[in-house]
């Protein structure tokens, strides 16, 4: 699987003009949030739009800043019924075949999710046609009381390196390519054999990511000092 991980972000660009343009064809966004005193989970959306485009594949990264009173739901039971860090139930991608989600506990503000519309060798699922404004997914998070004392914020940053979409021929949507050379064998100061290698970078001109935040009230509603 982290196979599949790797090939969504190194698929080839699109081998036409519509790489990059002017506005995003493609723009994934985490909403601010606003929580009271008291809450021990909150769930934050992640919006999709691809008003030109059709997807099949799609990864993203997030990131917590380091804050040691929220992190990713671990699966534990509360009263608000939030047990995990992805939920795709109900969203534009809800039928979709398959989902990674890579996460390591010992860096528990860090995910990672992939997204397959078609699974190889099984019956054929449509890709996500053009649309605006889906619910692409749910993230879950647990917050710790002492989150709320101090009016704290904590940012939910979406990482462009590890963010990429494909559409149903395989080709990378919004990735930009360019050549780079670089010397594998010196023979004193000169270089005697280079290596050229295409590398690839997502144009957030054309895909657009915006992250969002989680901020506390800290109000505990004591009416003291």
């Amino acid at each position: 699987m982290l196979l599949i991980l790797i090939g969504m972000l190194a698929a080839p660009a699109r081998p036409d003009s519509l790489a990059s343009v002017s506005s995003p064809r493609i723009a994934l966004s985490i909403p601010d949030t606003a929580i009271a005193y008291g809450v021990q989970a909150v769930i934050l959306p992640v919006y999709l739009d691809n008003p030109i485009d059709t997807i099949a594949g799609c990864e993203f990264h997030v990131v917590i800043d380091d804050n040691p009173y929220i992190r990713f739901a671990q699966g534990k039971a509360n009263e608000t019924g939030v047990t995990r860090m992805v939920d795709t139930s109900g969203t534009i991608v809800a039928g979709w075949e398959w989902m990674g989600v890579n996460y390591d506990k010992t860096r528990p503000n860090d995910l990672k999710v992939a997204l397959l519309a078609d699974w190889p060798n099984e019956a054929i699922t449509p890709p996500l046609m053009p649309q605006k404004g889906g619910l692409l997914a749910r993230l879950g998070f647990e917050v710790d009381e002492a989150f709320a004392i101090g009016n704290n914020r904590v940012n939910i940053r979406i990482v462009t390196d590890k963010t990429g979409f494909s559409d149903i021929r395989g080709y990378s949507i919004g990735v930009v390519t360019s050549l780079e050379r670089e010397c594998v064998k010196y023979v004193g100061d000169s270089c005697q054999v280079w290596k050229t290698e295409r590398i690839g970078r997502l144009d957030t001109t054309a895909v657009h990511l915006s992250s969002g935040s989680i901020t506390a009230s800290g109000d505990d509603g004591s009416g003291g000092d």
